[in-house]
């Protein structure tokens, strides 16, 4: 039995009969609710009811794993994990092993550039080329970079490239084994040494003190050079432009210091239960059925909003510059934490530090070890 969301079931019903043929092997495809296959996961298999391999999100990995529901997939062979992006496998992967294959990544970050206003198409690869691309491009009332997190609007997630590029992270993290929380790291001289770089820039004027709305409206008026924010505001900058007369493109985000910064990404894969009677068959299915290039590409054309996780069918797929764009962030990103200890109260932590950072109320060091005390607190350290 498979569990699926509904995008995912025709691309996978396609492939059922030659699964069934080669194998006889009968798969019985349910659709549900991705909102509730984790908590019927958790419910239905530890009394070895439920499915045999069902789809969700990475950041189930930690709390799945804790739970004894999802088996390792340790035989994975290598040649089929290198078809992947390394980050979409870092993202289900927990204690050094991995735990889903994934198929699509979303919600990369990568910087929205309005051309008619730089009057050049030349991209700036370093912040250094940036800011003088606005000192020189810019006149009154005009802004250099719309990045959400500043005003009224926390928003860690927004900022975490800061960070993220000086080696800063919530939690320790390493891609071959995944995050360690035993402590906070955001305030690790690594997170204090970004969020240094990033106030240096709001105190030059480079960066206002805006929310996600306003970030989104200055750069659909044409009033603002760069917007740092994700692929789902596509269909937002495509309006602003067309309304007000301007053409874009979309960028990397630019180094800092001569450090590449990295995004976070959400991934979503198949999980294999820990207590199916078909184990042999289950990842039969999942290694040499799911990860091929054709049922990658058929899951990508069920649900094109978000990205493929397959190299090849991001390759297929690149034709379009702004998926392109987005595919090359997550393929340089980093998942959300897939821990159990990273819940709403720590975002809420860390977002407000970096707030008052944004906002020019507290200075880096003392807004981050504050948060990074609280974090420890929540999470028990």
């Amino acid at each position: 039995m498979v569990w699926a969301e509904g995008s995912a079931v025709s691309a996978i019903e396609a492939i059922a009969p030659a699964f069934e043929a080669d194998t006889g092997v009968a798969i019985e495809v349910v659709r549900k609710n991705l909102n509730n296959i984790r908590d019927e996961a958790m419910q239905l298999i530890p009394t070895g009811e439920g499915p045999d391999v069902f789809i969700g999100d990475h950041d189930w990995s930690g709390s799945m794993v804790d739970a004894e529901i999802v088996a390792p997939l340790s035989d994975l062979p290598a040649g089929t994990a290198s078809d992947f992006f390394d980050p979409s496998l870092a993202a289900f992967t927990v204690d050094g092993s991995l735990y889903g294959l994934p198929f699509q990544a979303k919600d990369g970050l990568a910087m929205y550039m309005n051309t008619t206003l730089a009057a050049t198409a030349a991209i700036p690869t370093t912040f250094e080329e940036l800011t003088a691309l606005c000192d020189s491009a810019l006149g009154s009332g005009q802004e250099c970079l719309a990045l959400p997190g500043g005003g009224d609007g926390a928003d860690a997630y927004s900022m975490f490239p800061f960070q993220s590029a000086f080696g800063g992270s919530i939690f320790t993290f390493d891609p071959a084994t995944g995050y360690t929380a035993d402590t906070a790291g955001i305030d690790e001289p690594e997170s204090i040494l970004g969020a240094d770089f990033l106030a240096g820039l709001v105190e030059a004027g480079y960066i206002p003190s805006y929310n996600y709305v306003s970030a989104q409206e200055a750069f659909k008026q044409g009033d603002a050079l760069f917007w740092m924010t994700g692929p789902w505001a596509r269909s937002e900058a495509e309006t602003g432009a067309a309304e007000s007369g301007f053409e874009f493109q979309v960028i990397p985000i630019p180094t800092m210091d001569g450090n590449t910064p990295r995004s976070f990404l959400a991934a979503q894969g198949f999980y294999i239960s820990s207590q199916t009677q078909s184990d042999q068959a289950a990842k039969t299915f999942v290694y040499d059925y799911m990860a091929t290039p054709e049922v990658q590409q058929a899951l990508y054309q069920a649900d094109q909003q978000d990205f493929p996780a397959n190299k090849t069918v991001a390759e297929a797929v690149s034709a379009d510059p702004v998926v392109a764009a987005f595919t090359a962030a997550i393929a340089n990103g980093q998942p959300t934490p897939n821990v159990p200890q990273m819940n709403g109260h720590i975002w809420d932590s860390w977002g407000a530090a970096m707030l008052r950072i944004r906002n020019g109320e507290s200075d880096p060091t003392t807004a981050l070890t504050a948060a990074g005390r609280e974090i420890d607190e929540l999470i028990g350290a």
